[in-house]
């Protein structure tokens, strides 16, 4: 929506409102159902001069309908400012990566990403910057990514769980993959996932603490990874 256009909404909304309120000596209950049909359209279909029309089209007596009528304009101004200005939002740079991203775009997607992450740094943009350059096939790049992010938000599990998957998956090294699994576990115990894959990655890296982090998980991540491997022994 062009800026012009915004303005001449919220014109025709002033006069609305106006209007509503030159007719409280003689609105009726049909103004009810009217400016709810008006509101709807404006606000589906930004018909914004229809409301400034039909407002004023009936009369008739009634205070109770008269206040109903200014309650019900104050509601259509209200949602119609809602989404003029979700039109004239941008996306962020942030969002526009995350689309392109979704598209296959990957070139595009890493620039804006890249560009939201100058702009801000957050963890959120930093995992798609690092999924960015897995999809392209740089997984080095995208670790010291996410090892970065996780320095700086040392309390988000996300970070560490998409480390560990991709140093797991691949980087072939298991055993920094447990350390990543091993924290977002800390951090966020009852996810079972991080559970299974912690035991996982140090059973891949042939670490006797696997047995010690299975007997320590939640019933359900024990039952599926003793499915996968049945113990050899019980761990207190």
């Amino acid at each position: 929506m062009r800026a012009a256009d915004a303005d001449h909404a919220r014109t025709l909304l002033a006069r609305l409102r106006e209007e509503v309120r030159a007719r409280a000596a003689t609105a009726d209950q049909a103004v009810d159902e009217q400016v709810r049909a008006v509101t709807h359209a404006a606000v589906e279909r930004g018909a914004f001069e229809a409301v400034a029309h039909a407002v004023g089209a009936r009369r008739g007596p009634g205070r109770r309908g008269v206040r109903v009528a200014l309650v019900l304009g104050v509601v259509a101004v209200s949602l119609t400012v809602w989404y003029i200005a979700a039109r004239e939002r941008r996306p962020t740079e942030l969002e526009r990566g995350m689309a392109a991203f979704a598209e296959g775009r990957l070139e595009l997607a890493e620039g804006h990403v890249r560009a939201s992450l100058r702009a801000q740094e957050s963890a959120t943009a930093a995992r798609y910057l690092a999924r960015i350059l897995r999809r392209q096939g740089r997984p080095a790049e995208a670790a010291a990514v996410l090892d970065s992010a996780g320095r700086r938000h040392p309390a988000d599990a996300a970070v560490f769980r998409e480390l560990g998957e991709l140093l797991a998956a691949d980087g072939g090294r298991p055993a920094a993959a447990a350390v990543a699994f091993r924290r977002a576990v800390e951090l966020q115990p009852d996810e079972m996932a991080d559970w299974i894959a912690l035991v996982r990655a140090l059973r891949a890296a042939g670490d006797p603490a696997a047995e010690t982090w299975l007997a320590r998980a939640p019933a359900n991540a024990q039952a599926a990874l003793r499915r996968e491997r049945p113990s050899t022994r019980e761990v207190p």
